[in-house]
């Protein structure tokens, strides 16, 4: 019952998911990268590769290294494997949610990202095996 919602939303602002402000509840930027992690991962067990790659490039000046750090983790965490610097590689369509996230994190990123779908990849059987596909 209602305690039980009690407890876990004191809990999930315990754990800086959630702010409260009088009598509302606000999601902070916590919960709803939390969320889109989770987006990702409950797509990322159900889709089928369309034999297209999903790359994405990007160029982030070095003042805005931690940017360029930020983007390479979530990147690998998301499962990309870097193709060569700056270059990372995916099979699944996931764009959409990597905007998204992208836009949580900073509305402007300092650089230039890009986003591509490419049909062929010439010597792909390392990529096909890393991502078991």
């Amino acid at each position: 019952g209602p305690p039980l919602i009690k407890k876990g939303i004191n809990r999930l602002k315990k754990w800086g998911y959630l702010e409260e402000d009088g009598k509302k509840i606000y999601l902070t930027f916590k919960g709803r990268t939390e969320i889109i992690k989770n987006i990702f991962k409950n797509k990322k067990n159900k889709m089928k590769w369309d034999r297209k790659w999903r790359i994405i490039t990007f160029d982030i000046p070095e003042m805005s290294r931690k940017d360029r750090n930020f983007l390479r983790r979530e990147l690998k965490w998301i499962g990309f494997k870097e193709l060569q610097k700056s270059v990372w590689v995916y099979p699944y369509e996931i764009e959409k949610e990597l905007q998204v996230l992208l836009k949580l994190w900073k509305i402007e990123f300092q650089g230039d990202i890009r986003f591509l779908t490419v049909e062929k990849i010439s010597d792909d059987l390392d990529l096909k095996k890393y991502f078991k596909i």
